[in-house]
């Protein structure tokens, strides 16, 4: 997974400041998503994005499509008390972000919040 590394997480914190981190790997992400949901509640609203000076081509494989099953990442740090649950991609952001119905809810995810598409 270490191909979607750099990035940037950001999000405002309770008391109004605004935080961003540039994320390099796997376990400083695990790191950050706990801090965040510790700091302001698992219904933070956060984004990631890619640092300009490294772009990517999104999906190269095409490995998320609408109508896709994924099964979220099992870390509690990244998903709260989603990890695990299965769900379905209504659709996809801007950013080739899976759109996901979970639970009976439709949500944004990031590509690293996802564990596997099942095929």
């Amino acid at each position: 997974m270490d191909e979607l590394y750099p990035l940037i997480l950001g999000y405002t914190l309770p008391y109004g400041e605004v935080y961003s981190v540039v994320i390099t790997d796997e376990y400083q992400s695990e790191d950050e998503y706990s801090k965040m949901f510790e700091l302001c509640g698992y219904d933070v609203k956060f984004s990631v994005d890619e640092r300009a000076d490294v772009r990517r081509s999104r999906d190269p494989e095409g490995l998320m499509k609408v109508g896709d099953m994924i099964k979220l990442h099992d870390s509690e740090r990244r998903n709260g008390i989603l990890a695990g649950k299965l769900g379905l991609i209504v659709d996809l952001d801007k950013h080739d972000n899976p759109v996901v119905n979970v639970d009976g809810a439709v949500k944004m995810f990031h590509r690293t919040q996802i564990g596997k598409v099942i095929k």
